[in-house]
């Protein structure tokens, strides 16, 4: 398992998350709600453009269950073909894999680009521009991520080790 590979993995990996954030933010930056600072979610709360338009907290978790099942097969793939041979390498190079993207999610994506270069603000939200600069919810955010992690990787491992075997 060679850290170049990991490398080119790791650059590719980011910036294919950073094309997907980008154009569902462009799509539907509702998609993203929860992830807005609480300020934000209540003012969308009572603008009546968003009347329909928020999502229930439910689907939200559903979904992000399905991308991590998603995410942990394709890191097992990832894995695999990396040269991982059992569950304590695929699982090293999951998280490993995870926390770069989780990381540059957290400091590229939310911090430079959302909260301090103002790459998104919904509108009739504009005057909360304290709510907007606000990173630690952010990086509450990326501690979860990483609990998160820690399982999607787990799940892959085992995953991996199941194939191997």
């Amino acid at each position: 398992m060679s850290p170049i590979l990991f490398t080119a993995e790791a650059a590719t990996a980011c910036l294919l998350f950073s094309a997907v954030v980008w154009a569902s933010l462009k799509r539907d930056p509702m998609l993203w709600y929860q992830d807005f600072p609480a300020a934000v979610r209540e003012r969308l709360k009572m603008l009546p453009e968003y009347t329909g338009r928020i999502p229930k907290l439910k689907r939200t978790v559903a979904r992000k269950v399905v991308v991590a099942l998603v995410l942990a097969a394709l890191l097992a793939g990832v894995a695999l073909a990396s040269g991982a041979r059992n569950f304590t390498g695929a699982f090293g190079w999951c998280f490993a894999l995870w926390t770069v993207v989780n990381l540059w999610d957290a400091l590229v994506l939310d911090t430079l680009w959302f909260s301090w270069g103002r790459g998104v603000r919904i509108p009739g939200t504009e005057d909360l521009e304290d709510a907007y600069l606000d990173v630690r919810p952010h990086w509450i955010a990326f501690l979860a991520g990483e609990a998160i992690g820690l399982v999607v990787s787990t799940v892959a491992a085992c995953l991996v080790a199941f194939v191997i075997s």
